[in-house]
C-alpha cells in the first residue's frame, strides 16, 4: 500500500503587497493497493506546511504566514503586505497521511 500523489508541484512566484494571488492547483493523492485491491485504508488527509527563508523547519501553523492553503481547490495563496519579506524566498510543503 502506498500514497500516490502529483508528481511535482508547480514553483510559485508572489510579489509582496500586490493582493491576494491564488497559486497553482495540485493534483489529487490517492491509495494504491496493487496487487490486491482493498478499500481498508482510510481517508487521505492532507496537511500543508511553510517554512520562511532563514527557518530550518517547516511549520504546520500558516497563521501569520504569507502563504494559506484552500483544501477545497487544493491550492496554497499568497497575500502579504509585510514589505520585509522582499526578496525572500519560502518553501510550502504537502503531506498526506491516512486517517
Amino acid at each position: 500500500m502506498s500514497i500516490a500523489g502529483p508528481s511535482e508541484l508547480t514553483d510559485e512566484d508572489y510579489i509582496i503587497a500586490s493582493g491576494e494571488e491564488n497559486l497553482s492547483t495540485h493534483g489529487d493523492y490517492s491509495i494504491v493497493t496493487t496487487p490486491n485491491e482493498h478499500s481498508l485504508c482510510g481517508d487521505i488527509t492532507i496537511t500543508p506546511s511553510y517554512k520562511p527563508q532563514g527557518e530550518s523547519d517547516f511549520s504546520e501553523d500558516l497563521n501569520g504566514q504569507p502563504v494559506s492553503y484552500d483544501p477545497d481547490n487544493k491550492r496554497f495563496d499568497a497575500e502579504s503586505e509585510n514589505r520585509d519579506l522582499e526578496g525572500t524566498m519560502g518553501n510550502m510543503k504537502l503531506v498526506a497521511t491516512l486517517t
